[in-house]
């Protein structure tokens, strides 16, 4: 028979049950009644289908009143290149509850630290993450890389056309997005995230953003290290704190687009609590989560922004040496339920494919401004409906000392910074 241990932690008493001939057959005959129930269960699953077809859903699309809207255009628009960026300006942006999950402990933190129950193994395990996150800092063992692109953009139908510039006359890239078609009560609209970009047909100038980030260019050396060493522990370690770099980096960049590179909101000054909550205005959808759960528009962003090289293309380490994020506009909301199709959203296209759609809780990667605030409001005529909220993401920027096109760039004159927490 086949047994599956979940973790190695529990492999000891499973493979005790094994090697005791008083235990071995009635933990076998429990292993095997469980496949032959999972066996069952997965034979009587039944698949979702759209329960609107698309047309239908299409018709019922979110209307907004463009004429009424002025998008804010990108103070510096383009493409900007940040290459060996200060990974201390990171650490105020770490979002550390992550990172205790990784290693199966639950709660918020830092409650989790005076736990009564796990306080002191958590507070061991973040003592060691402290010593290591000081020691890749003081030895340069990681190294951040990122790219940000603010494009002029408008929408076709369920598609958003990115521009080279803003005569508009050629699309350089096209993203699509998927559509709402579940079942919805009279007069709630099925959502896509092309509804809150201004269409080509308004006349109204709106825009787009993308941008990779990595904060693990480096990485594999030490992690090779570690593990000739047969040290596991550290391994795991460096991969966890470099996946929480990558996010904080993702949190910084975004926050810099919004108050400097976009600029629609300079005078935004948020605790990091507040953007784990996602209080901005905006969001950052990225694919593979709800709002637009193909992984195959993921290859596109790269095409824009390619000076990100290798080093923002996700690897074997989780999700720590890329993070390839695409953001729409600053104040869209995100759908998160009903994507129960895979639409084929070239321009007209009324194609339809059935595919599994995993209720993911994710941050996203795709920037757009205008019509939401955060996750969660929307422009007063459009409030965002409950089941557009899913987890965090908008996009939006500033004006920065050296971002020409090209130029490797600090951190932002009066930004956060923290020191080892």
């Amino acid at each position: 028979g086949v047994v599956y241990v979940k973790d190695a932690s529990r492999s000891v008493g499973v493979c005790q049950s094994l090697a005791t001939p008083s235990q071995r057959a009635a933990f076998m005959a429990k292993v095997n009644e469980d496949h032959e129930r999972r066996r069952e269960q997965h034979a009587g699953k039944k698949l979702k289908g759209p329960e609107l077809g698309l047309a239908q859903a299409r018709a019922n699309r979110r209307r907004i009143d463009w004429a009424a809207h002025t998008p804010t255009p990108p103070r510096v628009p383009g493409i900007h290149r940040f290459d060996d960026y200060p990974l201390r300006e990171l650490l105020g942006y770490i979002d550390w509850m992550p990172f205790f999950n990784a290693w199966e402990f639950t709660g918020k933190f830092p409650e989790v630290l005076s736990d009564s129950r796990v306080g002191e193994a958590a507070s061991n395990l973040y003592a060691d993450a402290r010593r290591m996150l000081k020691q890749l800092i003081g030895e340069r063992w990681l190294k951040v890389r990122a790219v940000v692109g603010l494009f002029p953009a408008n929408s076709l139908g369920d598609d958003v056309e990115v521009y080279a510039d803003e005569q508009r006359a050629t699309a350089v890239l096209t993203v699509s997005f998927l559509r709402q078609q579940k079942g919805k009560a009279a007069g709630q609209p099925h959502e896509c995230l092309a509804d809150y970009v201004a269409p080509k047909s308004s006349g109204v100038r709106d825009y787009l953003g993308a941008f990779a980030v990595t904060a693990g260019i480096g990485i594999e050396e030490h992690v090779a290290r570690f593990e000739r060493a047969h040290d596991d522990y550290s391994s795991i370690m460096l991969k966890a704190l470099a996946d929480r770099l990558a996010e904080a980096g993702a949190e910084h960049f975004h926050e810099r687009v919004r108050r400097e590179l976009w600029g629609y909101a300079p005078r935004e000054a948020l605790t990091n609590q507040q953007l784990i909550q996602e209080e901005y205005r905006g969001i950052r959808p990225a694919p593979g989560y709800p709002a637009c759960p193909d992984h195959r528009e993921k290859a596109k962003p790269y095409g824009v922004v390619r000076d990100v090289s290798d080093g923002c293309r996700q690897r074997l380490v989780p999700r720590a040496s890329g993070r390839p994020l695409l953001r729409c506009r600053q104040d869209r909301p995100r759908p998160g339920a009903g994507l129960r199709t895979a639409q084929r959203c070239c321009a007209g296209g009324d194609g339809e494919v059935a595919v599994a759609q995993p209720r993911l809780r994710g941050h996203g990667h795709l920037m757009v401004t205008g019509a939401i605030r955060g996750s969660r409001g929307g422009l007063s005529a459009a409030p965002a409906p409950r089941d557009f909220r899913t987890s965090r993401r908008g996009f939006c920027g500033t004006t920065l000392r050296c971002l020409d096109a090209g130029a490797r760039c600090g951190p932002p004159p009066g930004g956060r910074t923290a020191g080892i927490p």
